[in-house]
């Protein structure tokens, strides 16, 4: 008890001598407590607001800069797929954030602050689920479209396409199944299908990020010889291993133990923007670098029909000209016909 002249009396009671001194908890209470606090994935640091609010923070305002980036990029125009799918990132993010401060503001009204129950309220939301499925099924085709900038051959670029699209059809498919549908406490369905999603993701973005390595690696020389692309190089090499760290991160049980779920738009849009740029800064100097020299770009067999549209290269037959031909060549067996009577005439 503080007492000052002129002043209102105060007890501070927040070091809790009161509640030890005169009065104790119900039973009910030391007892909840004891539940909640006893596993130690109910009442982890993990699982408290603060960790949560910095993670969607962070990855609204990723999602939106890159969104920024993508439709005001001035070196390539960026394709109608990957602005459209950053675009419903950011949509999808946007309405995260309105939901959560929502959330929170219920709670605090109430009387208390849950993780848990923050993110089963972003789980559980059907239009959230719905945008989620969009914004994810359209970032794996454009993984897939990334992969295909690696490849010049057309036949590689429809295999790659055809694998690409049945990969992040299945995944969504599967996903969808386990978000959408009620399995009941009973099933051991429900519980096994968002691990396998978990895991099938995990696979699909190593097989990325793998493809993307050798490819860097192969085209090492060319990348070394050129001194701006050195920053994006290495910035490309760690956005690409993000969800390989997140999976590995998860599996030691660290601080974003369950948390990776929330960072998978976002990762998804910086491992699609990042090295989107990347092959629009190498295209450049390998444009470059064909005009610089004597050869030019390789034309592949494949590529004839479709990038010659002059028919410099493929000779289809023309029936006129074939018409002409014959008619020529049936007028000179006939020219030396006659000419063999006229000969005869001659010598008779």
């Amino acid at each position: 008890m503080n007492c000052y002249e002129n002043a209102t009396p105060r007890m501070s009671a927040s070091d809790g001598k009161l509640e030890s001194t005169y009065a104790s908890n119900l039973p009910i209470v030391d007892y909840s407590w004891a539940q909640f606090t006893r596993h130690y994935s109910k009442g982890g640091f993990e699982y408290s607001v603060v960790p949560i609010i910095y993670s969607v923070s962070a990855s609204a305002v990723i999602t939106w800069f890159l969104t920024i980036f993508i439709l005001t990029s001035y070196t390539i125009k960026s394709s109608l797929l990957l602005k459209s799918s950053t675009i419903l990132s950011s949509i999808f993010l946007m309405i995260v954030m309105i939901r959560g401060i929502y959330e929170l503001d219920f709670e605090q009204k109430n009387g208390y602050l849950s993780g848990l129950g923050f993110l089963d309220t972003l789980n559980n939301s059907l239009y959230l689920k719905i945008f989620d499925f969009l914004s994810v099924l359209l970032l794996q085709i454009n993984q897939v479209q990334v992969i295909m900038r690696l490849f010049s051959r057309q036949n590689d670029k429809r295999l790659i396409l055809s694998l690409g699209l049945t990969a992040s059809l299945s995944s969504q498919i599967i996903w969808a199944i386990s978000k959408f549908h009620d399995f009941g406490s009973s099933s051991e369905t429900g519980y096994i299908l968002p691990t396998f999603i978990y895991l099938t993701r995990t696979s699909m973005a190593i097989c990325y990020a793998s493809l993307i390595t050798v490819f860097l690696i192969l085209k090492s020389n060319d990348i070394i010889a050129h001194r701006n692309i050195w920053l994006i190089t290495v910035l490309t090499l760690i956005v690409i291993c993000g969800p390989v760290a997140f999976f590995v991160a998860d599996v030691a049980n660290a601080f974003v133990y369950e948390l990776s779920d929330i960072f998978s738009v976002v990762t998804y849009v910086i491992c699609v923007v990042i090295p989107w740029e990347w092959c629009n800064r190498y295209n450049m100097i390998m444009r470059m670098k064909e005009k610089e020299g004597v050869l030019g770009r390789r034309f592949f067999e494949d590529e004839f029909y479709h990038l010659d549209g002059l028919e410099l290269f493929v000779e289809d037959s023309d029936p006129e000209n074939d018409n002409n031909e014959n008619q020529a060549g049936d007028s000179q067996n006939r020219g030396k016909r006659e000419g063999r009577y006229v000969s005869l005439q001659k010598k008779v």
